[in-house]
């Protein structure tokens, strides 16, 4: 008796130290929001949710033609205030947890995102989601384009650029907490990706949009846009983005093109790209040095290439170097010269090299920035010439 009653007094104990799901709250109450856009007019943010349609995607099986999503739009003087006014559409809270892309127009960006980023207040908000800028277009189209990729466009452009990051080099994911880290450090500025609505028509926000085998509305990303501070000043194209990419070091694989030694092209996969920006000071002054090593292989012969010499080989090394080389200098110039924007981090590099002279020009590092000397070299290999040694042009030609 002694021992059942020992027993239940020491189960009562324990109860007391678990705890209760205090906040818990029941999913039909909540508006799980996948992706949120952020536009401007008349002085006021116009918020984009885009909402999960649960009873959509649960009836799936059933042959349920409704939309996976809901797109609800308020406006407001602070993001708080649309989220709170959307009540009066849908009779559940928006809840931020789940976002996995915030959208911002490229109005807002340029105008400045400091007041937008106070976003991460909310402790229902893990700031592990993408943050990027809609060209022109809004960020409410961008959000509501319904494709046949993914049944939640959201997690499409979340996919698609978690994809194109690895596979092609002018893009590039950012996170909101790194864009917010970036946006407060002296000596290294922030980018964000673009993205636009390809073949905009009045279906894209209809299920009947997935129904098309071409022309259907999508959404795509583009090049890199610069930021100083928190506010957009322009934008990167295509090669100056891979550049920026190459000289970050955020190169998993993708696909370059050199000439080849007697015309024509030939196509190089990336394999490998390893990127060191260093710094030093010479008699007090700034300067900066980029190295480059890349391996690759050959992906695709468009010319007549001897590939079995090893002169031939060598002569492809050298003007793929020199391709690479003049594509870090061109993005290198659109930075320094034309945007005047430290996005590679030469300030931080500075920093790291020699912190005690960095700090006698760190308050004149934005006037200082734009005429430092940048030294590149580059480095490629070329390993690999694929299952075929030569071109097949070759062979075309000694049967002519």
């Amino acid at each position: 008796m002694k021992r059942m009653a020992g027993a239940l007094l020491a189960l009562m104990m324990l109860a007391l130290l678990l705890t209760s799901c205090w906040n818990r709250r029941e999913l039909d109450t909540l508006g799980i929001a996948l992706g949120i856009g952020i536009d401007k007019q008349d002085g006021e943010y116009i918020v984009s949710a885009q909402l999960a349609n649960v009873s959509a995607v649960a009836a799936k099986k059933g042959g349920s033609t409704a939309a996976p999503v809901l797109v609800v739009q308020e406006k407001g003087r602070v993001l708080l205030e649309a989220f709170r006014r959307m009540t009066v559409q849908i009779p559940r809270k928006v809840y931020l947890s789940h976002m996995r892309i915030l959208v911002i127009s490229e109005e807002v960006a340029r105008d400045g995102l400091k007041y937008l980023l106070d976003l991460s207040r909310d402790h229902e908000i893990r700031g592990d989601f993408y943050v990027v800028i809609a060209r022109n277009t809004s960020a409410h189209h961008v959000l509501e384009v319904i494709t046949p990729f993914e049944r939640m466009p959201a997690n499409k452009l979340f996919k698609a650029l978690e994809h194109s990051e690895k596979n092609w080099a002018p893009t590039r994911g950012v996170l909101l907490n790194d864009f917010l880290q970036q946006t407060f450090l002296i000596g290294k500025e922030p980018v964000l990706p673009g993205v636009t609505v390809q073949n905009p028509g009045q279906s894209a926000n209809k299920v009947d949009n997935t129904q098309k085998t071409s022309d259907l509305t999508i959404t795509k990303f583009t090049t890199l846009g610069v930021f100083k501070k928190d506010k957009l000043i322009g934008w990167l194209n295509e090669e100056e983005s891979k550049g920026f990419n190459y000289i970050t070091g955020n190169i998993s694989s993708t696909i370059g093109i050199a000439p080849c030694p007697d015309g024509g092209s030939i196509g190089l996969e990336v394999k490998r790209a390893d990127s060191s920006v260093t710094g030093h000071f010479r008699n007090g002054k700034p300067e900066i040095r980029i190295d480059i090593s890349v391996d690759v292989n050959v992906a695709e012969a468009a010319c007549n290439i001897d590939l079995i010499n090893p002169e031939v080989i060598a002569r492809v090394e050298r003007d793929a170097e020199k391709s690479f080389s003049d594509l870090l200098r061109a993005s290198v110039y659109k930075a320094q010269r034309i945007f005047r924007s430290d996005i590679f981090g030469f300030g931080k590099a500075l920093h790291k090299a020699d912190f005690a002279e960095w700090k006698k020009i760190k308050s004149r590092w934005t006037a200082i920035y734009p005429d430092v000397p940048v030294h590149i070299t580059t480095k490629v290999s070329l390993n690999e010439t694929g299952t075929q040694l030569n071109s097949y042009l070759k062979f075309y030609e000694k049967e002519e």
